[in-house]
């Protein structure tokens, strides 16, 4: 719902769907539910993968910062 309302251009000019960042949200909530049913160090690696994969959106020109910090908030 926020995508389609807010319609944030994406920092390479493809669209206007930039806001909140979907990878981050999915890999963020997957890296939450990780670390609440497994051991700690399971946890610390979803969420460096998860750090990982957000940073990537931001090399990759798909997305700005905050959108990935959204992302992994709502996440």
């Amino acid at each position: 719902v926020l995508k389609f309302s807010i319609q944030e251009e994406r920092p390479n000019h493809s669209n206007k769907t930039s806001f909140p960042s979907g990878h981050a949200t999915t890999i963020f909530a997957f890296a939450s539910t990780v670390s609440q049913l497994h051991e700690w160090y399971y946890g610390a690696a979803a969420y460096a993968f998860a750090s990982f994969v957000g940073f990537s959106r931001i090399n990759d020109n798909m997305h700005y910062l905050h959108d990935v910090v959204a992302g992994a908030t709502i996440g």
